[in-house]
């Protein structure tokens, strides 16, 4: 298992240095946004303010993925990496939350990748299975 989970971090110095930066991305500019999000929908924070904030700093983050995913088959090319996995991970609410159909349909690249690792059997048995709402959910009064 070694060999496969070397892989995982990346092959080579560019691949790991790639998979470093999407981790430290998602650590710094979703994870804060997704936080916030969770927190207003589900009332722990009243703050609309905040909610509208950070679902459009999450938004611009899914921008950049988006055209990063672009002919692409994962984030760091064509071989699934750590990268796929922690992104994943920290967008699963936002997918759930706040990112709504209309925006996943402007995002289609993102959109499809994120469904490509949500069926992942890995993902399915870890985390279940992931569906994306419809509408977002607004901010608790």
């Amino acid at each position: 298992g070694s060999a496969k989970a070397s892989a995982l971090l990346g092959e080579g110095a560019f691949a790991e240095a790639k998979v470093e930066q999407f981790v430290a991305m998602a650590s710094s500019s979703i994870l804060p946004a997704v936080k916030t999000i969770e927190d207003t929908v589900f009332g722990t924070t009243k703050n609309p303010a905040a909610h509208a904030a950070a679902v459009k700093s999450l938004k611009e983050v899914c921008k950049v993925l988006n055209t990063e995913l672009q002919g692409k088959a994962w984030i760091t090319g064509d071989a699934i990496t750590f990268a796929d996995v922690y992104v994943f991970v920290t967008l699963v609410n936002g997918f759930q939350l706040a990112l709504d159909g209309g925006f996943r349909k402007a995002m289609p690249t993102l959109a499809a990748w994120f469904e490509k690792v949500a069926r992942l059997p890995v993902v399915v048995k870890s985390v279940g299975y992931v569906k994306p709402c419809q509408k977002a959910l607004p901010p608790a009064k």
